[in-house]
C-alpha cells in the first residue's frame, strides 16, 4: 500500500474513533487523540518524500488563517508562561503570593489557570493538526471523497448504536449506565446537545456523499441506475442519523443541523443565481439565525424559570467579566475558576462553560485574540464559499465545509459542543478537506465525451482504480 494511502486510512480511523470514548472528553482520551495527530503529522513529510510525484496542497491558501491561529496560540502561551517584566501579572496573583509568602513576581502571570491553559493549547494544536492533515489529503480527490464517505458511514454506526443503547433497560452509554440525560439519546456522548451536533455533521456528510454521486447525470435516465449504486447506500445512512438526531430532543442541535443543511443547499444552488438573488438569500439566512437567537434571549428575559433564563444570567456575568479585562482576558481555560469567583447569589448552579463560545473566548483570551481566532475560521468559510461559487468540480466539498462551519457556529451561540474534542476534530477534518479541495490548482486539459474539453486536476488524470483512496 502506498505511504499516503496508508497514512490516510490511519488518519480517517483516528477521526472516526474520536467520538467513541465519551466524545474524547476525558483527559486520557483527548491526550491519546492529540498524540495520534502529532505522530501522524510527523509521519506525513516522510510519506510525501516516498511519493514525490503525487499532488499536494501548498501553504499559500492557509497563510492568513494560519498566521492568525499561530498568533492566538502564541498569545495564549504568553498568558500562561510569560512572567514579569515581560508581562504584567493579574492582580489576583498578589493574593496568591501573599498566601504563599512569596513575591508576586515569582508566581504572577496574566492567566489565572495555567494548567487549564496548557491543556487548552494541546487541544487547539490537535485540532489544527487535524485540519492540516485533512487539507493535505484533499489534494487527492479520491481521498477527499473517501473521507466524507467514511464520516457518513461512521455517523450512521454511532446513530445505530445510540438508538440501541437508548432503548435498552436501563439506558446505557458504552458499558456504563447513564447518569445524565437518561430520557434522551446521546450515543457515545454524555451530553445530548453534543451528540446532536455530531449527528448534524454526520447528516451533512451523508448528504454530500449522495449529492456528489447524483451530479452530472440525466435526471430520469440515471436515477434508477443510482438506486443500484452506492448512492442508495449513503442515502440510507442518513435515516438512522436523522432518527438519532430527533431522539436527542436537542432543540439547539436540530436547529443548527437545519441551518447547516440550508447552507449546504445554498452553496450548491446559489451559483446558478445572479448576484442580487444570491446576496438576498444569504442575507435572509443570516437574518433568520440572528432573529432566532434574539427570540431565545427574549424568552430567557421573559421566563425567569426557563433554561434560557439560566443561560442569559450566565451571559450577563460573562459579559461583565469581559468588560473588566477586555484586552488581555483571564487566560485560556480559566472560565470555570473565574466565573465561580464572580457568580452572584442568584446563580446557584455550577457552570463549567459559558454556553456561548464567543463570550467564553473573549473572556479567556481577550477580545482581540478571540477575534483573531474567529477570523481564521471565517477566512476558511469565505474561501470555501468562494470555491462553491466559482468551481463546479469543488462545489460539493466546498459547500460541505461551509455547512459544517455554519452548523457549529450557530450551535456555539447557545452551547459548548465545539469544546468537545470529538466534535472539534470532526469539524476540523471536514473543514480541512473542504479547504484542501478549494485550494487545489486545476491543471491540464482532457477530452470528454463528444469531443468536449474539460479541465481535470493531476489526481484525476492519474491512472487509478475506481473507488480507491490514493
Amino acid at each position: 500500500m502506498r505511504p499516503r494511502r496508508l497514512h490516510f486510512w490511519i488518519f480517517l480511523a483516528t477521526v472516526s474513533l474520536a467520538p467513541l470514548p465519551l466524545g474524547a472528553n476525558r483527559p486520557l482520551a483527548w491526550t491519546a487523540l492529540a498524540l495520534a495527530m502529532a505522530v501522524l503529522s510527523i509521519l506525513w513529510p516522510l510519506a510525501v518524500l516516498r511519493e514525490r510525484g503525487a499532488p499536494s496542497n501548498g501553504l499559500g491558501p492557509l497563510a492568513i488563517p494560519g498566521v492568525a491561529f499561530l498568533c492566538v496560540a502564541g498569545w495564549a502561551a504568553a498568558q500562561t508562561w510569560l512572567a514579569p517584566p515581560f508581562v504584567a501579572w493579574h492582580p489576583l496573583w498578589t493574593d496568591v503570593a501573599a498566601a504563599l509568602s512569596v513575591a508576586p513576581e515569582a508566581v504572577g502571570r496574566l492567566g489565572l489557570a495555567p494548567s487549564a491553559a496548557a491543556e487548552g493549547l494541546v487541544r487547539l494544536s490537535c485540532y489544527a493538526l487535524t485540519f492540516w492533515l485533512a487539507y493535505q489529503h484533499a489534494a487527492s480527490e479520491r481521498r477527499a471523497d473517501a473521507l466524507v464517505d467514511g464520516l457518513a458511514v461512521v455517523a450512521a454506526l454511532y446513530a445505530l448504536y445510540g438508538l440501541a443503547a437508548f432503548n435498552a433497560d436501563p439506558p446505557m452509554v458504552l458499558w456504563m449506565e447513564k447518569w445524565a440525560y437518561r430520557d434522551n439519546l446521546t450515543s457515545t456522548f454524555v451530553n445530548r446537545n453534543s451528540y446532536a451536533t455530531y449527528a448534524g455533521l454526520g447528516l451533512l456528510a451523508a448528504s454530500a456523499a449522495v449529492v456528489r454521486r447524483l451530479e452530472g447525470g440525466g435526471r430520469r435516465s440515471r436515477l434508477l441506475r443510482h438506486l443500484a449504486r452506492p448512492t442508495l447506500f449513503y442515502l440510507l445512512t442518513a435515516i438512522p442519523v436523522i432518527a438519532a438526531l430527533v431522539a436527542t430532543g436537542s432543540r439547539g442541535g436540530m436547529a443548527a443541523a437545519a441551518v447547516g443543511m440550508a447552507v449546504f443547499a445554498y452553496g450548491l444552488l446559489s451559483p446558478r443565481w445572479g448576484w442580487p438573488r444570491r446576496a438576498m438569500a444569504g442575507a435572509a439566512l443570516a437574518g433568520a439565525v440572528v432573529l432566532a437567537f434574539l427570540v431565545f434571549l427574549d424568552h430567557g428575559a421573559t421566563h425567569p424559570a426557563s433554561e434560557a433564563a439560566d443561560r442569559l444570567r450566565v451571559y450577563v456575568v460573562t459579559a461583565g467579566l469581559i468588560a473588566e479585562s477586555p484586552w488581555t482576558g483571564y487566560g485560556l481555560g480559566s472560565f470555570p475558576d473565574v466565573f465561580a469567583m464572580a457568580r452572584p447569589a442568584s446563580i446557584s448552579q455550577v457552570w463549567l462553560q459559558a454556553h456561548n463560545l464567543y463570550l467564553e473566548l473573549a473572556m479567556e483570551l481577550g477580545i482581540p485574540a478571540a477575534l483573531g481566532l474567529l477570523s481564521a475560521i471565517a477566512w476558511v468559510f469565505a474561501a470555501c464559499l468562494r470555491a462553491a461559487f466559482r468551481h463546479r468540480g469543488r462545489r460539493v466539498h466546498a459547500s460541505l465545509g461551509c455547512a459544517a462551519t455554519a452548523l457549529v457556529a450557530v450551535h456555539s451561540l447557545v452551547d459548548f459542543s465545539m469544546q468537545i474534542p470529538a466534535i472539534a476534530i470532526t469539524w476540523a477534518a471536514i473543514a480541512g478537506t473542504a479547504m484542501g479541495c478549494a485550494a487545489c490548482h486545476v491543471r491540464g486539459v482532457s477530452t470528454g465525451a463528444g469531443g468536449l474539453e474539460r479541465r481535470v486536476s493531476v489526481d484525476e488524470a492519474a491512472p487509478m482504480g475506481v473507488g480507491t483512496a490514493t
